[in-house]
């Protein structure tokens, strides 16, 4: 249970519908300009808000208390009063006086009251507002401090019809990631810990949208009774009921962290990719699933909408991939390449030959 704290307008709606026209034959008053920060508790702070916002300096608090417990089941089963602060504070380089097309955008955490947060052995925990951040309770902490900078104009590419949006990941060898996104004709960059990535749209997006699907899990729901008759379920996988299955990137995101939280462990980069690998099978687009009825044309010679298929182990320095044409993984060893020596860039075929690699195992008669 949450309850959030919004303001109620009420008095600025009584006052606009009073505010028709005035004594019989006076012109009515000129209408006042709506306030943007009427939906805020505190208002506009007698105009600093609005003179802020015209500096390039915005700052928004918000409080959510909960009132959390166990309804049934075993358990800690006491109902417990909780809450969490966040301040968001956002600049704009430009109305500072800086440099054009620069931002930076902050967000303060700060938790009161420890609530039980991991229960039931679910993939995502009953309540993550309450989770994060990581850390001490009542402790401030800054979760996020976002650099923008506009690349390029606001134009619109002529080849796609919109402005050309892009989204990076950049992994460390111990596995900590970020996400560079170009999107609007600016850079955004965000901390990626679940180290997943898709296309459109952009990757804050994705992770709220992941707030849909906290039922997820690798365990199987358990049998059921229903008037002395028991309904268990149709095989394995049954935690992950309801886990979309279509190619938009979307439902890919989402399927990609259910899939990379819940892998077996492994030990080594040796086993760790043939298991990534298994994994990324499961998002290969058949063709003509994305490209749509009119572009039929297009794809003579290609046998998948998926062209190819890679993995890295960013200890190992090792890149291994399969194309469309053949599934057999073919590797490249980075420890090997001397990247100083100077020269033109060298370039590597994907398929030498667009067949696949088989092996006849045949028995001889």
């Amino acid at each position: 249970m949450t309850a959030k704290l919004t303001a109620l307008p009420l008095l600025a709606g009584i006052l606009t519908a009073a505010a028709g026209a005035g004594p019989a034959g006076n012109p009515a008053a000129p209408t006042p300009e709506p306030d943007p920060f009427a939906a805020h508790l505190t208002g506009d702070w007698g105009g600093l808000r609005r003179s802020l916002a015209g500096h390039g300096v915005s700052l928004d608090l918000e409080y959510t208390l909960f009132y959390q417990g166990l309804g049934s089941g075993d358990g800690y089963d006491n109902w417990d009063f909780g809450g969490r602060a966040d301040a968001f504070v956002n600049l704009d380089t430009e109305k500072l006086g800086l440099w054009s097309g620069g931002g930076m955008r902050t967000h303060f955490e700060f938790r009161h009251g420890d609530l039980r947060c991991l229960r039931g052995g679910a993939l995502w925990p009953v309540n993550t507002g309450m989770l994060l951040p990581l850390g001490e309770y009542e402790e401030t902490v800054a979760t996020s401090i976002c650099l923008t900078q506009r690349a390029g104009s606001r134009g619109v590419e002529p080849a796609i019809g919109i402005a050309s949006p892009m989204h990076l990941m950049v992994t460390e060898p111990g596995g900590k990631a970020i996400v560079i996104e170009f999107t609007a004709g600016a850079v955004k960059i965000h901390e990626a810990p679940l180290g997943v990535i898709t296309n459109a749209p952009n990757y804050d997006w994705h992770m709220t949208n992941l707030r849909n699907y906290v039922n997820l899990s690798a365990i199987g729901l358990p049998t059921k009774t229903i008037e002395d008759l028991n309904f268990a379920p149709l095989g394995g996988g049954s935690g992950m009921i309801e886990m979309p299955g279509d190619y938009t990137p979307p439902s890919r995101f989402v399927r990609a962290v259910a899939f990379s939280k819940t892998a077996r462990p492994t030990a080594t980069g040796t086993e760790t990719m043939p298991e990534l690998f298994r994994i990324l099978d499961s998002f290969n687009v058949p063709l003509g699933a994305a490209e749509g009825e009119e572009s039929k044309t297009q794809l003579e010679g290609l046998r998948s909408s998926t062209c190819w298929t890679s993995g890295y182990d960013t200890k190992n320095l090792i890149m291994q991939y399969h194309t469309q044409h053949n599934r057999r993984v073919r590797q490249v060893d980075l420890e090997k390449i001397d990247f100083s020596r100077p020269g033109d860039f060298i370039r590597l075929p994907l398929d030498r030959e667009k067949t696949q690699d088989l092996i006849d195992v045949t028995p001889a008669s």
